[in-house]
């Protein structure tokens, strides 16, 4: 592997973005001259541009040590060879959706938060921290279920349609709907754990007609027909996305629709294997992860007839939906929010058409804005199918 190629994949891992031109060869030239990999790496760590990026980015720092096993007790040949491939340095046949690991690992956090504020920090983004109280109180207050909301009642889901959460984790967004008045809400989520699923929401005094389904098989023998379903970044952890989905579909009514909110996306197999490795729980504990290109999410549902209606793309709510961010939209971002809600109620197909230009654009190289193409929410409605 040349320098260069090395440079360029530390610019990537690091800063997510291309080397510029002078960065490229001055540390090449570095490279070149004895510089050791590691002392680059540990430069480009402690770099200004590096500090302002892991504002937003606080689960990579809390990585470095594993990240630095890479390099240690290696020649540089060796750590050349390995780095010619990215997705080749991925643990990927040991990955497992192990909700009891999960919830293990999160306990051990709790204790490193208690001496370590920035990664407190990074568990409050998840909304994973141990104070469960003020965990759900601090979500009701959020932008992230405030422009939920908003997008919902552009498609004009009412208060009370029969709603179910389909792998809804600690089920903080479900308790928050019902709080924000909607009053026919199922949740299924597979694990019980208190903290990392239902266990804490299941405890509270206030959730009681939140109607919990922990089991599969009895959600879905329940006769009841949802006229929605919500999922927030689960379609990713689907090992076959069509079939499940095929099968959550099942418990739709026809014409019902479906809100994927936050997923996980990738389009390239460098950016998968950057998302992974820098994934805080992915490679480092082996549990599973898979970002796809919306495409494939969109493309596995409307083969079991879930037809993609509507689009809420970035720059929405400014970006609250999709990152936790928490400090006011713009009043830019609030025009945009506005003017996609107003798209969202009266010509929805516009937002799938614009979708389909971005995908159709990145396929033939032509330039094009990334707004619709990783969006917050896709919506999919329930269309007849038949022989």
């Amino acid at each position: 592997m040349n320098a260069e190629k090395f440079i360029n994949f530390l610019y990537l891992l690091i800063f997510e973005r291309e080397a510029d031109a002078d960065g490229l060869k001055n540390w090449s030239n570095e490279l070149r001259a004895g510089k050791l990999p590691i002392e680059i790496f540990n430069i480009f760590l402690n770099s200004e541009e590096f500090k302002q990026k892991s504002v937003t980015h606080r689960y990579f720092r809390n990585n470095v040590d594993e990240n630095q096993l890479l390099f240690k007790g290696r020649n540089r040949t060796e750590i050349q060879k390995e780095f010619d491939d990215s997705v080749d340095l991925l643990d990927l046949i040991n990955l497992e959706d192990d909700w009891a690991r999960f919830a293990e690992i999160i306990r051990k956090d709790h204790l490193r938060a208690k001496s370590d504020s920035e990664f407190a920090y990074f568990l409050e983004t998840l909304y994973l921290e141990e104070d469960r109280v003020k965990s759900f109180d601090r979500f009701l207050k959020s932008y992230e279920l405030k422009y939920s909301i908003e997008v919902l009642r552009a498609m004009n889901v009412e208060n009370d349609a029969a709603i179910c959460e389909v792998g809804g984790g600690n089920g903080a967004f479900s308790w928050g709907l019902m709080k924000k008045g909607f009053n026919n809400l199922h949740l299924f989520e597979p694990n019980g754990d208190f903290i990392t699923g239902t266990g804490y929401l299941k405890s509270r005094e206030d959730s009681q007609s939140l109607k919990v389904y922990n089991d599969l098989h009895a959600w879905h023998d329940d006769s009841l027909l949802y006229e929605t379903i919500i999922s927030k970044a689960c379609i990713h952890h689907f090992g076959n996305i069509s079939m499940v989905a095929g099968s959550i579909r099942q418990k739709m009514k026809m014409g019902g629709l479906w809100f994927a909110f936050r997923e996980w996306f990738a389009d390239s197999p460098s950016e998968l294997a950057n998302l992974m490795t820098n994934h805080p729980y992915c490679q480092q504990y082996k549990l599973y992860e898979w970002p796809s290109p919306a495409s494939i999410y969109v493309e596995s549902f409307e083969m079991v007839g879930l037809e993609l209606i509507a689009i809420v793309p970035e720059g929405y709510a400014d970006n609250s939906i999709a990152t936790h961010h928490e400090i006011e939209p713009s009043e830019v971002a609030k025009s945009f929010t506005e003017e996609i809600n107003d798209t969202l109620r009266n010509n929805p197909e516009e937002t799938v058409n614009k979708f389909w230009k971005e995908y159709f654009s990145s396929k033939t190289g032509s330039s094009f804005d990334e707004k619709y193409s990783k969006p917050q929410v896709m919506i999919f409605r329930k269309v007849p199918v038949s022989i």
